[in-house]
């Protein structure tokens, strides 16, 4: 009876042992399969709702899903918004959204960067943006979206160093007390396409797991 029951407490063990080191080693394949699976493409989008005016403007309207400005045909006023990246990703590519629907001007979207130190005050901008032809005058046509390169030269994000932005320059849409024109320009939102090398959280990866950018 003491042997059966040393037996048993022997092969109970062994049982305890072997489901251990098996939940280990699936442990350290997941993780495997994680650090793996790591690196990939994302987008950030920035809605209209970030955006805000450089100088207060009567003429200024966020409908949180567009913006525009009206005024003196000529005149233009510029909106901005913050670009928070995780730090050491590159950011690739730049996509807007935009309604032009006038040829004599254009929207102009560009990404900057600007120092910590130096002071900002007696920093300067660094552009990420290569510009698309003409701004969105090239789309004068109504609804488009455009996507344009980002320079390599600046494009890894640095937090440390740097605070990066997008900044809009959008022409004014004549006034229309009585309503009946649309905006000539208007933003609806600006997307960033930008690459990891290292594990992000779920929430700030692609959910379609790209694995390159599709063709604009």
């Amino acid at each position: 009876m003491r042997l059966a029951r040393s037996i048993k407490a022997v092969l109970a063990a062994g049982l305890l042992v072997v489901f251990l080191l098996g939940g280990m080693l699936g442990v350290v394949s997941m993780r495997g399969a994680r650090t793996a699976s790591a690196s990939g493409l994302a987008y950030l989008t920035i809605p209209a709702a970030a955006f805000h005016t450089a100088t207060t403007s009567t003429g200024d309207t966020s409908d949180g899903w567009r913006f525009y400005s009206r005024g003196s045909e000529g005149g233009v006023q510029w909106w901005h918004a913050p670009i928070q990246l995780p730090q050491g990703v590159t950011m690739h590519r730049m996509t807007m959204y935009c309604y032009d629907a006038h040829s004599g001007d254009a929207v102009v979207v560009m990404i900057r960067r600007f120092p910590h130190n130096p002071h900002p005050r007696t920093g300067t901008y660094d552009f990420l943006t290569v510009n698309l032809p003409g701004g969105s005058d090239a789309y004068d046509s109504g609804y488009f979206e455009g996507t344009t390169g980002l320079n390599a030269a600046y494009n890894q994000v640095d937090n440390e160093n740097y605070a990066y932005f997008v900044s809009v320059e959008m022409p004014f849409s004549p006034e229309d007390p009585s309503g009946e024109y649309p905006p000539r320009y208007q933003l609806y939102q600006v997307r960033v396409g930008y690459s990891y090398s290292t594990y992000l959280p779920q929430i700030q990866k692609d959910s379609m797991g790209l694995s390159s950018w599709p063709v604009p």
